[in-house]
């Protein structure tokens, strides 16, 4: 009895394994600007699991998507809006893709995905960076 089931969860596990470590892959990268905001989607053929981080001078926001590739070299989208300047999409390594939104001016971003299909969806607010107000007005 314990060996009947043993075979059907042991495949059950090997599977499910497999499928999560399916490499997801980015389909489209598109933007969208409004009055408030610009609106950046990547169109992913799966669920991606990502981080976020921030650097300064110039302002960057960077995304990195782990377990995902890229299906060409990369590419460079220059939007120019006042509030982006341009995104680029890259393999940062064998495992991850790095999107990088160079930033003029913006207020807050927020982050989020969507699913059916998958999306990372990524807002930037215009305005002046509070963080950034107070690192010039110290010098």
């Amino acid at each position: 009895m314990k060996k009947a089931l043993l075979v059907p969860l042991l495949l059950i596990v090997f599977i499910g394994y497999g499928e999560a470590k399916k490499s997801i892959s980015i389909k489209k990268l598109r933007y969208s600007t409004y009055q408030t905001h610009t609106r950046v989607v990547l169109d992913l053929d799966g669920s991606a699991e990502f981080t976020r981080h921030r650097l300064t001078n110039p302002d960057r926001i960077f995304f990195d998507l782990k377990n995902c590739t890229v299906p060409s070299k990369g590419k460079t989208v220059s939007v120019n809006n006042g509030t982006i300047n341009s995104i680029r999409m890259a393999q940062y390594n064998s495992k991850t893709v790095r999107v990088v939104l160079e930033v003029n001016e913006f207020q807050k971003y927020s982050v989020f995905t969507l699913e059916d299909p998958n999306r990372l969806v990524i807002d930037i607010y215009k305005g002046k960076n509070k963080a950034a107000n107070k690192q010039k007005n110290t010098k």
